[in-house]
């Protein structure tokens, strides 16, 4: 029976515990210890391979002293233990758990581990686990919680890595490579890097660098980017099943992974950023499915390849959402094809110096917009779904390939930003050009053969203000408005062609003066550029008349209009009852007795043309009386008029 005991006591699973003191700041090796309860003294020796408890407030430890074996470790809820020396060795026989509690922390600083075969760590429990570790070849393993990487063998050295679950974060850049010659195993979902607002040990910028080969298993694997540092997955990744892997983002956080080589399955990004080393870093050439919906699709730096056109990217609605083409002289290109998420309107950003080259027929159906870099357009490319594509300050969208690129040509689209456009534009019947941000500021340039309006195009002028310099002949009132159509190389307006002037929030016009806005410059010579169609104009905001185009021999381009007072429905002038007489306003028509009032209103469009209708119906002709020409709708009112009830 005692030899019984003796092993149980080695081994470190037998009933006996230890314990220590809050009041004390010795070394492990220290008379701080009692070995069989939780106090009232503490002044033993710690028994080798003892089951060590830390059960509640802060400890101190100034190390090991010496070499002591030591057996498994746990910290309840709320625990710091923290060592302030790095003496003696910390050693194990076989493999330990250290468990810590939610809120807890166990900080070994720099603390020396043992190398003897066999040694092994398995951490669990939702709290924090700091370590600089050893060599040791037994292996890691991480159930829950985090682990703090405080040297490149914190987690050993030759051994396995095993991730079930929890968070692996450093306190600075560690470069792991090489280190798990056993493999790394994803047995969970694993966030990588933590925020110091989150873990104070954490470092808000610390990468970490993997090359090892990678096994995900066969279910979903979800890894997460959890502070702004780059995580390196660059061995080869691996699964059993065909389910794929997501990357996600911890909420405001600027991280990325990088990826080069394989695995199976289709791919999520959600958050934070991607890149990927070449095509085969999107998996076999049977991952047909790249779902980018809150987080970025990215290239390494100034890399150049093409995605297999197989390879289908969905994208989402969610806000992030975008492919970035790092590098002045990165260039990707896809000839497939970008579609909706199912159930989702799919509207994604170009980030990126680089150039993105879409050369398949593309069918998502929100916004595109250009923040960096250039989205190029090859001569077989089209984004027709998308119903804005908006181009910010030094992007560029370049549709020089595309032989007549017409704008709107089948959907509702819109052109619009303070970016440069390559490439001749056609706005077709369906389609807008708009120069200025939301807020109508900024300058569209145009580099191409010219500006065509087409035939129920669209040419949206935003002006915001009824100052500025001069520059249209002929006006007693100029301004510039602050958006501007450059370098058209050439203006052409058809007759059945748009324009829309947005005047909204300007109150200071001078009615009935005449004003000119100049909406476009480097034209060529516009000297005998007339459009005054009147049915061709708009306006928003505001009201007025006496529309033109005109331009001048230097390419300026002027639109011209007199602001007029906005037409507004005239007060009742007057309330008539059938008993003042005025018959000839009110009369029943109806032969049977009515169960409701009538009422009809009878006056003057400013045409000069009567009209009569009765409440919530318009006449289908003017001056009628017959309750059978009236037809439900909401009537646009006279001028003048006079109400009655009966």
């Amino acid at each position: 029976m005692l030899a019984v005991v003796l092993i149980c006591a080695l081994s470190g699973t037998g009933n006996a515990q230890s314990y220590t003191s809050t009041s004390s700041a010795g070394a492990w090796n220290a008379t701080r210890w009692n070995n069989s309860a939780d106090g009232p003294t503490y002044t033993s020796t710690y028994t080798a391979n003892n089951p060590v408890n830390f059960t509640s407030g802060n400890y101190t430890i100034a190390g090991m002293g010496v070499a002591i074996n030591v057996g498994n470790i746990t910290l309840s809820n709320n625990v710091n233990v923290t060592f302030t020396a790095t003496t003696g060795t910390l050693a194990i026989t076989t493999g330990r758990t250290i468990s810590v509690g939610t809120g807890s922390t166990i900080d070994f600083s720099t603390q020396p581990f043992s190398t003897t075969g066999g040694t092994g760590f398995t951490k669990s429990g939702a709290g924090v686990l700091a370590l600089a570790g050893g060599a040791y070849t037994n292996g890691f393993r991480l159930n829950s919680g985090t682990v703090i990487v405080r040297d490149v063998n914190a987690m050993g050295s030759g051994g396995a890595l095993t991730l079930n679950g929890g968070t692996v974060a450093a306190n600075a850049s560690r470069f792991l490579s090489g280190k798990y010659t056993g493999g790394i195993t994803i047995g969970g979902n694993v966030q990588f890097g933590e925020l110091a607002a989150v873990v104070p040990l954490a470092s808000d910028t610390a990468s970490l660098t993997f090359s090892d080969t990678m096994n995900l298993g066969a279910p979903l694997r979800t890894l997460t980017v959890g502070n702004n540092g780059v995580m390196g997955l660059l061995g080869v990744i691996s699964n059993t099943g065909s389910n794929g892997i997501t990357f996600a983002a911890a909420s405001g956080v600027t991280g990325r992974f990088e990826i080069t080589n394989t695995f199976s399955g289709p791919i999520s990004i959600t958050g934070g950023e991607v890149r990927f080393g070449s095509d085969g870093s999107f998996g076999s050439t049977g991952n047909t499915v790249i779902n980018v919906d809150g987080g970025r699709l990215a290239t390494f730096n100034d890399s150049i390849y093409t995605l297999l056109s197989t390879r289908g990217i969905f994208v989402g609605d969610t806000a992030g959402t975008a492919i970035s083409v790092t590098g002045l002289s990165g260039a990707l290109t896809y000839n497939g094809v970008i579609a909706d998420i199912t159930g989702k309107t799919g509207a994604w950003i170009k980030q990126g110096a680089g150039t993105l080259t879409l050369g398949g027929s593309n069918t998502y159906t929100g916004t595109t917009t250009v923040n960096a870099g250039t989205l190029a357009l090859a001569a077989t490319g089209a984004i027709n779904s998308t119903p804005t594509i908006f181009v910010g300050t030094g992007a560029t969208y370049n549709v020089s390939a595309v032989g007549g690129y017409t704008l709107g040509s089948t959907n509702a689209q819109a052109l619009q930003g303070t970016g440069t456009v390559n490439g001749g534009v056609t706005v077709g019947s369906n389609g807008t050009i708009r120069a200025g941000d939301s807020n109508g500021v900024g300058t569209l340039s145009l580099n191409g053969p010219g500006l065509t309006i087409g035939s129920a195009g669209t040419l949206a002028v935003k002006i915001s203000t009824t100052a500025g310099s001069s520059g249209a002949t002929g006006s007693s009132s100029t301004g510039t408005n602050n958006n501007l159509l450059a370098s058209l190389g050439s203006f052409t307006f058809d007759p059945a062609g748009k324009i829309t002037i947005d005047g909204t929030g300007i109150t200071d016009f001078t009615l009935n003066s005449p004003y000119s806005y100049k909406i476009a410059t480097g034209a060529g010579n516009q000297s005998t550029l007339l459009i005054n169609n009147q049915s061709a104009f708009s306006t928003i905001g505001f009201s007025a008349d006496t529309f033109s185009v005109t331009g001048n021999a230097g390419g300026d381009i002027f639109v011209n209009f007199t602001p007029v007072p906005v037409p507004e429905p005239t007060t009742v002038l007057g309330i008539s009852v059938a008993a003042l007489g005025l018959g000839a306003f009110v009369r029943r028509r109806w032969k049977a007795t009515p169960t409701h009032s009538i009422y009809s209103v009878t006056g003057y469009h400013a045409s000069g043309r009567p009209t009569s209708f009765n409440a919530n119906q318009t006449p289908i002709k003017p001056a009628t009386t017959d309750p059978s020409e009236y037809r439900t709708a909401s009537p646009s009112l006279p001028s003048c008029i006079n109400l009655n009830v009966s």
